[in-house]
């Protein structure tokens, strides 16, 4: 079996995270799994975090959810494939 993975680091998670749920939402038929962390610091909430996506295996809808993310300032995706 193979795993489609995704890793995203969210540099400004207040500001981008309603355009990133909106993509994701689009794209939710293929995500099969979602983690999100942000590292909890005192009196507040970090700013950056780090999403983990699991994907069903439609390449071509895969690369299109990275096209996408690629639109929001901010992130950094590693795209793999285990």
């Amino acid at each position: 079996m193979k795993y489609n993975i995704i890793a995203i680091v969210m540099r400004n998670r207040l500001n981008s995270a309603p355009e990133f749920q909106e993509i994701l939402s689009k794209y939710g038929c293929i995500i099969n799994l979602r983690i999100g962390y942000h590292e909890k610091v005192p009196n507040a909430c970090s700013n950056e975090g780090l999403i983990i996506l699991e994907l069903s295996d439609e390449k071509g809808e895969i690369e299109k959810l990275i096209e996408e993310l690629n639109t929001i300032e901010g992130l950094r995706i590693k795209n793999m494939m285990i």
